[in-house]
């Protein structure tokens, strides 16, 4: 038997005392240590094993002291010396441990162990040399390669309770001294593993070193048909006197399974079958045997069908089959001695003559039938140009509204003006038909609050058509496309073009028809259906004011943005709730539908101190309000815009005016004892405007940031008469055809130069339902 040993000088093991001449002179005593390390084996020579740490030990044995349980330890690398280690006079136990870093009792983990014991005497300096040899049973497993060729599946051998697997052939491993067992596992082919065991095969002692190597000489049968061999066991102890040890065993035969199949694998006219083979040596059969049978459950011959393999799987075969007949039970299996499985093919479902034209799109409806409602997970349509040719991919449908099992799908990018078929599902009752529309031009948008209506050019329209609009919302950074369908009747068509109104809209929504650079708005609270109250405010000794919110101030927006303090339509009323009035509120009775704005001109003041305040209101932000002793003092801060980055051409409502005669002037344009104006004009600019009346500071229509301005015409600012509601439209006037716009502003006014404090007492006006209007006829869109 051939032996090797390799020793690594490192620091510590077994004892030898001798005096040394290194001798100090002190009431404790020295120890001088060595450890030697040796890996090999009795049995068989092997490569050297890497001892990375060395862990010393030393315990107090003395008896009758009084420090008997004192140990410490120390760690240290190979060729590391810990020096000359001072101890009390005694007895003490030196143990070394070496090992490759890890003392962990996993199986793979070599550990060399030494120990001795030693007597310190005071005042000399005594050696100890430790030699750590291996505690434990060294084994390894090798697989010869007819093992390798029949189990493509897994495999382990299990040796003294250490488990090595396929892939850690010839790794070194390490088993408690005893009776040396061997069991060899291999999955069978329900997945299960089974054992072959040999007990007691060898009195296994530390440092020694077996090698087992596992061989098989498989004699294997047809298809479905067991396969018997035998398993050769070889132990290797050194290169001396190999035991071989045969074992008859029943390998794992050749399985075909027939797969029963998915639900989502069934159509109408198409099915996906599948099915298994599995063999101990992983071979395939010939392509002669690899088909599938099926037929109709009522008939008696087979069909065959050629199987391929799966994507990256060597036993499992499918086939996609097409040309079934719907609702009808079908019998498979997967190669000759398959088990047979069955199917049914799903019921047609149906595809409804339901559908809205755009000029490059379309919607389509379909319906589910009764016996695949709860069996489809993903309905779609699929389509194509005329009546021939290859079907789209499917597009897939969402569900309609209301639990009817109906489903819808927009169809994208078609030709105008072109016939297309539409099908609902793989198979339907029939197909359907339509034809896109020619051509469709958006000429003019009117926006209210949530509302649009729209107005096209679309050839050839008639009542009865179904018409898809092709509405888009932008969110700030993109489009989402949300249509709209509209059922035409003869009250849409007006001179030929086509009227709709879209309704349930965003309020300062962003939209378009035809194409983005037609893009409108909403307007917020454009028909001032919504009112809220916010804080007035009182004064804070005679010059200044503070926030009194006993004060209700009413306001044209939402509760929440009111208090937020966010509020689109703002007026002067917080201004003048110091004196306790609100020239500007809402109005109920007085209405075309819903709430109104009720503005009414009125002087705000005590005796002679104050001044007149127009009922307005604007988009914007009221600022502050000065006060104080004198006229001169007094006035407001405001900022008048909105963010919009639309082009409207012009703002249309609803108006009712009664004038009263001028009772304060301080301009030329309007003096005393004439009749009062009312005003409301509309501005667009790539800023806000900030108005201060204490210095002076106005809207000027002409400032280089207004991009549009227009107003009501002078000839209708007079009373309007009567006890209606009159309609006003007026276009603004573009400096350009190419800027785009960054702040709106749209001011309403009972008197017209009320920031001027010019007016008449008690001059009454009304406003409701304005309207943005689109003219795409008009400039910035024309020349």
């Amino acid at each position: 038997m051939k032996k090797n040993s390799l020793f690594l000088i490192v620091a510590l093991l077994t004892t030898l005392f001798s005096c040394n001449s290194d001798e100090k002179v002190n009431s404790n005593g020295f120890i001088r240590i060595d450890v030697v390390t040796n890996t090999s084996v009795i049995t068989k020579a092997e490569e050297d094993v890497e001892i990375k740490n060395i862990r010393l030990i030393i315990s107090n044995i003395t008896e009758n002291s009084s420090d008997k349980d004192w140990s410490k330890e120390y760690n240290f690398a190979p060729n590391e010396s810990i020096g000359d280690i001072e101890l009390a006079p005694g007895k003490y136990k030196l143990v070394a441990i070496a090992s490759n870093g890890s003392e962990t009792s996993n199986g793979f983990n070599p550990v060399y162990r030494g120990e001795t014991t030693v007597e310190v005497i005071a005042g000399e300096t005594r050696s100890a040399q430790l030699e750590c040899k291996l505690t434990t049973v060294k084994v390894s497993v090798e697989y010869d390669q007819n093992l390798k060729d029949t189990y493509q599946t897994e495999y382990k051998t299990v040796v003294g309770g250490v488990t090595f697997s396929s892939d850690e052939e010839g790794r070194a491993g390490y088993i408690t001294p005893g009776d040396l067992s061997v069991d060899f596992m291999f999955k069978n082919n329900a997945g299960s593993w089974q054992t072959i065991s040999l007990k007691k095969i060898a009195e296994a002692k530390a440092c020694e070193y077996y090698k087992i190597k596992i061989s098989m000489k498989p004699t294997e049968g047809g298809e479905g048909e067991s396969s018997e061999g035998a398993a050769n066991v070889t132990i290797q102890v050194g290169e001396e006197n190999p035991q071989n040890i045969e074992i008859g065993i029943v390998l794992p035969k050749v399985t075909i399974t027939t797969v029963k199949i998915d639900n989502d694998d069934v159509k109408c006219e198409t099915a996906i079958l599948k099915g298994n083979y599995t063999s101990p040596s992983a071979t395939a059969p010939s392509l002669e045997k690899l088909k599938f049978f099926y037929k109709k459950k009522s008939e008696s011959s087979w069909t065959t069908a050629q199987a391929q393999t799966v994507k990256n799987t060597s036993f499992e075969y499918q086939v996609f089959l097409i040309g079934l007949t719907p609702s009808t039970v079908y019998e498979y299996k997967f190669m000759e001695k398959g088990n047979v499985e069955e199917f049914i093919t799903k019921t047609p479902d149906i595809t409804l003559d339901k559908n809205y034209r755009g000029v490059t799109t379309a919607v389509v409806y379909g319906e589910l039938a009764e016996a695949n409602r709860n069996l489809i997970s993903t309905p779609f349509f699929k389509y194509r140009k005329g009546s021939s040719g290859d079907w789209s991919q499917p597009v897939n449908a969402t569900p309609v509204a209301g639990g009817t099992y109906q489903y819808k799908a927009l169809l994208e990018g078609l030709d105008a003006n072109a016939a297309y078929e539409y099908k609902f599902m793989e198979i339907t009752e029939e197909s359907k038909s339509f034809t896109t529309l020619q051509s469709m031009q958006v000429l003019k948008v009117t926006t209210g609050a949530d509302y649009a209506t729209i107005i096209c050019d679309i050839p050839g329209i008639k009542a009865g058509d179904a018409i898809l609009l092709d509405l888009k919302e932008y969110n700030g950074s993109s489009w989402s496309y949300i249509g709209k369908e509209c059922d035409v009747v003869s009250g849409d068509i007006t001179n030929g073009q086509f009227v709709n109104k879209l309704t349930g809209l965003v309020q300062n929504g962003t939209y378009c028809v035809d194409g983005e650079e037609k893009l409108f708005t909403t307007l917020k609270n454009a028909d001032f259906d919504d009112w809220g109250i916010g804080t007035g405010l009182k004064l804070k000794g005679l010059t200044a004011v503070q926030d009194d919110p006993s004060k209700k101030v009413p306001y044209a927006d939402l509760q929440d943005q009111i208090t937020a303090g966010n509020s689109y339509w703002d007026s002067g009323n917080k201004g003048t709730s110091v004196n306790g009035a609100y020239p500007t509120n809402s109005e109920n009775n007085f209405v075309r539908s819903g709430n109104a704005v009720k503005l009414e001109s009125q002087f705000v003041g005590l005796g002679s101190i104050g001044k007149f305040a127009a009922g307005n209101i604007y988009t914007g932000k009221f600022g502050t309000t000065y006060v104080g002793l004198q006229a001169s003092k007094l006035g407001a801060h405001i900022q008048f815009g909105k963010s919009f980055s639309a082009r409207p051409t012009g703002l249309k409502g609803w108006y009712h005016y009664t004038s009263a005669t001028v009772n304060y002037s301080t301009v030329q344009e309007l003096p005393k004892g004439q009749p009062d104006k009312c005003s409301i004009y509309m501005i667009l600019s790539n800023a806000p405007f900030e108005v201060d009346t204490r210095d002076k500071k106005y809207i000027n229509p002409t400032d280089p940031s207004v991009i549009a301005y227009g107003e009501l015409p002078d000839k209708y600012t007079g009373s309007t008469g009567g006890n209606e509601y009159i309609p006003f439209e007026f276009d603004l006037d573009y400096k350009g055809n190419t800027n785009i716009p960054q702040y709106i502003v749209i001011c309403a006014s009972a008197s017209k130069y009320g920031d001027y404090f010019t007016g008449g007492e008690g001059s009454l006006m009304y406003i409701d339902d304005f309207e943005l209007v689109y003219d795409y006829s008009k400039p910035p869109y024309t020349n």
